[in-house]
Formats: C-alpha cells, structure tokens, sequence
C-alpha cells in the first residue's frame, strides 16, 4: 500500500508529454474518490533548477537522505506535479520525513492560494549553496511567463 512521502520510480513525461524516463517522484497526497490516483512531484538532480521557497533540496547531509532511497543530491520540485494511477507506479525507493512532507504541502499549498513561493521558511543548504541555487523573484516570474508561453504552444 501506498503512503503519502514515498519515493517512487515513475516514467515522468517533460511538458510536451515526450520523453519519458524514469525517475524518482514523491507521492504529495493520494485522490480523494474511488480510485487509487496519487498526486506525485518530480525528483531531479539538477540542482540548479531550484526554485527557493518552493522547491526542496535533499542531499547526503540531509537527515533523511538515507531513507529517502535518492542516490545522489536532488531537488524535489514541487510545482512539477501529476496525477497517476497507483497501478503505474513502479516501485518505491525509500520516503521522505514527515516534518519535509509537511513543509513540501505547504510550500505548494501557498503557491496555489497566492502565485507567491514561501521565503520565511529556513533552508537547511548552506551558504554557499545559496548563492549558487537562488533564483530571484522577477527571475522566478520571467520563467513563469515563459513556461506558460512554451506550455501553451504544446
């Protein structure tokens, strides 16, 4: 059975629905209904398209990165969602703490209500790591506009 916070291997199609790999995916929350549909966020190590207060990093230093089953650094990217069946869902990993959980449905849950990403909330990246995975907000609203541009020509 299925668990909100588990890592899973999911074939996760780009935007253009091309492509698919597979890769891990957090399950956010099952449907509610008669089905076994799951909302799932992608997991990427391309650590550069974090998005700060909305994405999560998760790395060897990380409490639960051992648990998580995620092999190398990565980015849960929050606001990269789908909606599959249970069926589909190849195998889980490893899961994430339910503190992260929490954080992750709140980050998405703000984003949703208001267009706005979170940035009260701490980050346990270093500074260093600051520095290199920050995205500013008008940069952050630029590629929202130009993703929004690319999405609708799919």
């Amino acid at each position: 059975m299925k668990r909100a916070g588990q890592v899973v291997v999911f074939k996760f199609p780009q935007t253009n629905l091309e492509n698919k790999k597979p890769r891990p995916a957090l399950l956010v929350a099952q449907l509610p209904g008669h089905y076994d549909d799951w909302l799932i966020s992608m997991i990427s190590s391309r650590t550069h398209q974090y998005i700060e207060g909305l994405d999560e990093h998760i790395g060897p230093d990380s409490p639960d990165f051992i648990k998580s089953g995620l092999k190398v650094e990565s980015i849960i990217r929050v606001a990269r969602l789908v909606v599959v069946s249970e069926d589909i869902l190849t195998g889980t990993i490893g899961e994430i703490s339910p503190e992260r959980l929490t954080k992750i449905k709140d980050n998405l849950s703000l984003w949703i209500k208001t267009g706005k990403v979170n940035m009260s909330l701490p980050d346990e990246r270093s500074a260093d790591d600051e520095s290199r995975m920050t995205v500013e907000k008008p940069e952050l609203e630029s590629i929202s506009q130009k993703d929004d541009k690319t999405d609708a020509g799919d």
